[in-house]
This record gives C-alpha cells, structure tokens and sequence, in this order.
C-alpha cells in the first residue's frame, strides 16, 4: 500500500476508546461484557499500554455500536466540509494490525452526515482477519476486490471475490477475510448510509 504513514499509536486509539466508552456511559466491565474482551484487555488499549488486533477491535466496535473506522480516527463525528476536499495520501490515516499485517487506510472517513466511508484493506500473503457480526450497526457494509483474490466466509459459507468482484453485507455479519494466495490482496470496504 502507498502510504507514507502508518498510525500504530496505542496511545491515540486508547484515547478514542476511552472516550467513545464514556460517552455511550459504559464501565470497563459494561463494555467488556458487550464486547466479549476482558476488562483488563480494555483497561491495557485504553492506557495505551497495548495495540489492538484487527479481531480486538471488532469485537470493541460491536461492544461500542460503532465501526472500526469511528475507533481508529479521533475526529469521527464531525462534519464533512460542503465544498470540494482533496483530502492527500498523507493525511490519510493508516492503521496496521499487529499480528497479521492487515493494513487499513481510510479514504473517507466517517462523519454525522451520513456521507459513505471508505477504507482502503491490504490483506498480506495467507493472512486472515476475522470480524464478529455488527448487530447494532444500521449501516450498510459492501466489499470491492480492488487486486488479487478474496475469500470471504460468511456463517461458514466461502465466497471467493477476484479483482473487481463486489459483494453486499448489509449490516455486517460474522465474517472472515482470508488471503490465500501468494500475493497481496487489496480491497474496498464502503460502509453507506444509515438505513431506514
């Protein structure tokens, strides 16, 4: 991925824990009851003394009612400019999981609009990410295999996705992003506006 910056701040996303946490007015064990993460787990993200998995953070949007976008960017919520916006590579946040190397930018991120956002996934060679459902969310998820081949397993079903393949999730179920092959795989996750 052509970026120039890559954003592991444990301490910037504990931040954005911490206060969207406060302000949905959940303890630590409230939140780690919702989201299946222990409290201590939390308590680690939320001093920064511990960077999130791509698994762990799902599992904390869900907890949250909110999207992995909203937890990796501490100026979600506000409004997108009315005018046209170049909005540069360079300012684009880019978040990189840990453990299996999914790399994720946001091209548009989220606001109280309702205006799509965007991320941009790399999927390194044979890695996976796995993501509960989001059965709070009211937003519509859809994944576009911008290069290489994607499967993606949703209630244990495969569904593989080569280049320019697209696929609808509605509000986002338990799923499984997994690259099998030899070779990067990049692809476009839109989440639209809030359904009726």
């Amino acid at each position: 991925m052509n970026s120039t910056i890559v954003d592991n701040t444990a301490q910037t996303i504990g931040k954005t824990l911490l206060a969207l946490r406060k302000a949905k007015g959940l303890s630590l064990d409230g939140l780690a009851e919702k989201s299946d993460v222990s409290r201590a787990m939390i308590s680690k993200i939320e001093r920064g003394e511990r960077n999130p998995t791509a698994q762990v953070l799902g599992k904390l949007a869900v907890g949250l009612g909110t999207s992995i976008s909203t937890l990796l960017n501490p100026h979600a919520g506000q409004k997108s400019p009315s005018a046209p916006t170049v909005l540069r590579a360079v300012g684009q946040k880019v978040w990189k999981d840990p453990e299996s190397g999914y790399t994720r930018r946001q091209i548009l991120p989220p606001d109280v609009t309702g205006t799509p956002e965007a991320a941009l996934i790399e999927l390194p060679p044979r890695a996976r990410a796995e993501f509960p459902a989001a059965t709070e969310l009211t937003q519509r998820h859809s994944v576009w295999v911008v290069e290489g081949t994607l499967t993606l397993t949703i209630e244990e079903t495969p569904h593989r996705l080569d280049e320019g393949d697209s696929m609808i999730l509605g509000i986002p179920p338990a799923a499984i992003f997994e690259n099998r092959g030899s070779s990067a795989v990049r692809y476009l996750v839109v989440i639209g506006s809030v359904l009726p």
